[in-house]
């Protein structure tokens, strides 16, 4: 949709994000295969993928989603001109209700389900997580900022 201008999206922590993702990817073979081929992938090597532009099948970014000319000068800015609303997964319910308000209709919290969680079986090393955040830092910016109009 070249002509929209206007957006709603809901963000999640990048870090969370990129686990939620190794895990739901590897929870059978066929969905591991089909990401991945044959290859095995440890928790720290999917979470640091991205740091390299020869391996496909990482983590996506809150950067995939966004207009390319987004960048640390001018995020807040495009945030604030381009978003009807921004939510973040950690405060779904509330997200929810504000994008309705925005949108002019009520939104019923008891509607929201958690229907696809799955377990974790390991934690991504602390080495894994400086780089995925070294590497990720206009992401987390972008994140910072809409999850402190949460806080506020």
């Amino acid at each position: 949709y070249p002509q929209i201008d206007q957006f709603i999206a809901i963000f999640r922590e990048p870090l969370e994000r990129a686990v939620s993702g190794y895990f739901f990817k590897t929870q059978n073979e066929a969905m591991r295969r089909a990401f991945w081929g044959t290859a095995r992938m440890s928790l720290d090597q999917y979470v640091t993928l991205g740091t390299s532009r020869f391996i496909r099948g990482g983590p996506a970014t809150i950067l995939n989603f966004l207009p390319k000319a987004i960048n640390e000068n001018n995020y807040k800015d495009f945030i604030e001109s381009h978003f009807v609303e921004v939510g973040i997964a950690e405060q779904l319910d509330t997200s929810m209700v504000r994008i309705a308000e925005k949108l002019g209709f009520e939104f019923d919290v008891s509607q929201l389900q958690h229907l696809n969680s799955v377990k974790r079986t390991h934690e991504v090393s602390d080495k894994a997580i400086a780089k995925f955040k070294e590497h990720n830092e206009l992401e987390y910016k972008i994140y910072d900022y809409v999850r402190s109009k949460f806080d506020s």
